[in-house]
């Protein structure tokens, strides 16, 4: 029977495909020291570049819920100030 008129089962299983292999040469990581990792690494979280998104909302009288935005509200300027202390205080 020829390979055009064998099921393809019997053909697709005739075939070998190569299973991958492991690297030869296995590479060891290069952040060994101090000085190596801080030349490999590919971000820098620095609190000053930072920045803390609000909402602020002249003619209310108390900080209102964002219902779009979970967790978020629009803040009075005398909110807005205690709000701001913390991130403040941390650098943000």
């Amino acid at each position: 029977m020829t390979d055009a008129l064998r099921p393809a089962d019997d053909f697709l299983s005739s075939r070998s495909v190569p299973a991958p292999q492991a690297p030869a040469v296995r590479p060891r990581r290069l952040r060994t020291t101090p000085a190596m990792r801080r030349l490999a690494r590919e971000y820098v979280v620095d609190p000053a570049a930072l920045i803390l998104p609000v909402f602020v909302r002249e003619g209310i009288d108390s900080p209102r819920p964002v219902e779009a935005m979970p967790g978020v509200v629009q803040h009075t300027l005398d909110s807005l100030r205690r709000e701001a202390a913390a991130p403040a205080d941390a650098g943000v």
